[in-house]
């Protein structure tokens, strides 16, 4: 049966350069390989070095696609095809004039290449995407009417605070506005209140619509839900979407000074539901890939993203190119429990990352009591050593916007500092 979407990767070979070499030796002779030159070029390195390296191809093998038997069979296909059946031999005995030339031709090409990526790889520490998280908006104004409803000079007001504090890019995370859910007029309207404080949207934020909630109808509309954010998405210019397992906070959680303090929603240890989850996400992401966006799964305490062992595990088990993590470790390390170093999990974290959403928190440790007391702190002051995350997740090609937040007091005047401090610390 085919899926609503039938986007899927279809079946093919994995060899190394050195394997498609051999496979020429025996398709084409000796001499037809030593027209290969070494080459290297950065340019395109860059980009294929982020390529997954291996993927699932089950549902496409089910519906009957196969793949070529070898490198050799593609060769004599492309000699078919392409050569009608024949090719020149003679060319094989390109005299060294004629390497000479080649290789100035590879050298300049190269060239040309690393003029380019100097300047794409993939954004300065000034143009860096870093948007404004809106958690400190509440989605119901105080005269009970709704964000969803203002009217563009409603909006404009609370952009206007974003614009002062200097940013240039927001995430109109949904916990505040569900941009989605405007009718194209409306969605049109918010763009342009957005272009009018200078603000563009590099990506979108879901916030607790999960697709396994133990609620089968909530999680049902928020599988329908994220579907519409990945076309909204797309139909913006938003190239990132983040999304993740937590759950509707729980009455405690809501009467708590600190939500994260008191017990909620924990996904269970049940297999059926971590394959539902994998079989969604990926689903997801098909949908993604095709209109050229990328998920980024946000790491949430009791959920299959609460540690980085599992979530590696979960976005592994999901294998798609446009699926990453969220490595959203402050989460964690805020919790009044034994928590994974952070360092610890950000080496496990770091070859996976996609739009990362940072923020930090002080952490005091009694080994004597076993008592952990945590409290939101700016970036540079708390437990995290971001200077230090930052740096792995780029040696690992982190190449993806970043969101800051920030719980109580002045939240976008923090989130500000913490911009202005991940600039400070990206490569210039």
């Amino acid at each position: 049966m085919i899926r609503p979407r039938p986007v899927f990767t279809l079946p093919a070979l994995s060899v190394t350069v050195e394997e498609e070499i051999e496979a020429l030796r025996l398709v084409a002779g000796s001499k037809a390989v030593e027209l290969i030159c070494e080459q290297p070029d950065p340019f395109v390195q860059y980009f294929v070095s982020s390529w997954p390296k291996a993927f699932d191809t089950h549902w496409a093998l089910s519906l009957g696609f196969t793949a070529d038997e070898s490198f050799e069979e593609i060769i004599r296909i492309y000699i078919d095809d392409e050569l009608d059946g024949r090719f020149d031999t003679g060319l094989s005995a390109r005299n060294a004039s004629d390497r000479v030339r080649m290789v100035a031709e590879a050298q300049s090409h190269t060239q040309h290449r690393n003029e380019i990526l100097a300047h794409t790889p993939p954004w300065s520490a000034q143009t860096w995407p870093i948007a404004a998280a809106m958690i400190q908006y509440p989605a119901t104004l105080p005269d009970g009417s709704s964000v969803q409803d203002q009217s563009a000079e409603g909006w404009s007001s609370t952009l206007a605070d974003i614009q002062c504090a200097g940013f240039t890019e927001l995430d109109p995370t949904d916990s505040w506005l569900r941009i989605a859910d405007l009718l194209p007029s409306r969605r049109l309207e918010f763009l342009s209140v957005c272009a009018d404080h200078g603000l563009t949207i590099p990506a979108i934020s879901t916030s607790r619509r999960s697709v396994i909630d133990p609620d089968k109808q909530k999680a049902d509309a928020s599988l329908t839900y994220i579907h519409k954010v990945i076309d909204t998405a797309a139909e913006i210019g938003a190239r990132e979407i983040a999304l993740g397992f937590a759950a509707e906070l729980s009455a405690r959680q809501k009467n708590a000074l600190w939500f994260w303090t008191a017990p909620g929603h924990r996904d269970p240890d049940d297999p059926q539901i971590w394959k539902k989850a994998v079989l969604r996400i990926r689903e997801l992401a098909d949908h993604a890939q095709s209109v050229g966006v990328a998920l980024s799964l946000e790491m949430y305490e009791d959920t299959y993203l609460g540690s980085a062992d599992s979530a590696v595990r979960f976005v592994r088990d999901v294998d798609h190119p446009a699926c990453g993590i969220n490595a959203d470790i402050g989460n964690l390390v805020r919790l009044h429990r034994p928590m994974e170093h952070w360092r610890d999990m950000m080496t496990k974290l770091a070859p996976y990352l996609r739009y990362w959403h940072v923020k930090n928190y002080l952490r005091t440790e009694d080994e004597m009591t076993g008592m952990v007391v945590t409290a939101p702190a700016p970036m540079e002051q708390g437990v995290i050593s971001y200077r230090a995350a930052i740096g792995m997740a780029l040696e690992h090609g982190y190449a993806s916007p970043f969101l800051v937040e920030h719980y109580g007091g002045d939240g976008l005047s923090v989130a500000a500092r913490n911009r202005d401090y991940i600039r400070r610390i990206l490569p210039k």
